[in-house]
């Protein structure tokens, strides 16, 4: 089991990627079908700078948690919420039951 912690951060940098994969037949008889599933990823960078965009208030709140958690348990630190539009289009809720 995973413990989630909380920490305060700005991130300086939140990268979207979105592939697509489709397949056309362009003649008197087209089509025009998926070739495979979308898929994607996305990557936020948030450097430990300990000033800008992670200072040393949040620092101390995550050791502070961390000390509180449960030896020996890996710890997984949440960072904001990420608000996705159209969200029940997605597969995110099935991914990780």
């Amino acid at each position: 089991m995973t413990t989630d912690i909380y920490a305060r951060a700005v991130s300086k940098s939140i990268k979207l990627t979105e592939t697509y994969s489709y397949e056309q037949e362009i003649s008197k008889n087209p089509s025009f079908k998926q070739k495979e599933k979308p898929r994607g990823k996305i990557e936020i960078a948030v450097p430990y700078d300990g000033h800008d965009y992670f200072n040393r208030e949040a620092y101390q709140d995550v050791i502070k948690q961390i000390n509180n958690s449960p030896p020996n348990q890996p710890v997984n630190a949440l960072i904001g919420y990420l608000a996705m539009n159209r969200y029940d289009r997605t597969d995110l809720g099935r991914r990780w039951d």
